[in-house]
């Protein structure tokens, strides 16, 4: 679908051959709190794009039958202060998992549970699990803009009340590297872990419009054999 039916353009998606979807954008007033420094001031500044729901109509009813959303998120070349543009970061009510694949660009995944937390430095092509009872948020410190597609269940809300808590992740992911968020008073040094979904490769949208079944561990969190090593 993407570079297909799909296209960046500048920071934006462009649509071909399939209705046009609007993104939500998140803007810096939704996250100052969550940076390393929250003193910008301009708040009204998008800080990325997500599109919902991106499937071709004739597709729709597979998603539909199997409770399962294709989203796209774009994070433009961004600073707030020191730090990367990042994803807002959530937690999955009831350990249900997801499927990320970067589709244009480079990025940092940033995982956490309890005190443990890994990073996994994703390029274009690559895709990653996340488990259920792993939060989660990306960074784009590569200097080109991000395309990321997800596939994840619709059947819960997302979390996001630790990260609002806590001020962010364990770590924020700088210009500098990793620093430590001391509003966390026992956490992991960083580990590094390598992207572990390429059995569902090449692209997750073909794959599962192929073999949906392969997919089925979205929507029953028992069914899914995916770790963070």
């Amino acid at each position: 679908m993407y570079k297909k039916n799909i296209f960046l353009d500048g920071d934006l998606l462009k649509f071909l051959g399939m209705q046009e979807i609007r993104p939500v954008f998140r803007l810096l007033k939704d996250m100052k709190s969550l940076f390393e420094d929250p003193s910008m001031d301009e708040d009204d500044e998008v800080l990325y794009a997500m599109y919902r729901n991106v499937v071709l109509p004739q597709h729709k009813p597979l998603f539909d039958s199997m409770n399962l959303r294709h989203d796209i998120t774009v994070l433009p070349v961004k600073f707030v202060c020191r730090e990367y543009v990042k994803t807002f970061g959530h937690f999955h009510p009831g350990g249900f998992s997801e499927v990320y694949q970067v589709l244009e660009g480079k990025c940092h995944f940033l995982l956490q549970k309890d005190g443990d937390f890994v990073i996994i430095s994703a390029s274009e092509g690559d895709i990653v699990v996340f488990p259920g009872d792993y939060g989660h948020v990306a960074t784009n410190p590569y200097g080109k803009p991000l395309v990321m597609a997800n596939i994840v269940s619709g059947t819960f809300s997302s979390d996001y009340s630790l990260y609002e808590k806590m001020k962010g992740a364990a770590y924020y992911d700088t210009t500098g590297g990793l620093f430590k968020n001391t509003n966390y008073a026992s956490v992991t040094e960083p580990r590094i872990t390598e992207p572990n979904g390429a059995s569902l490769g090449p692209d997750i949208y073909d794959a599962f419009v192929q073999n949906p079944e392969r997919f089925a561990f979205l929507s029953n969190p028992s069914q899914n054999k995916f770790r963070v090593l």
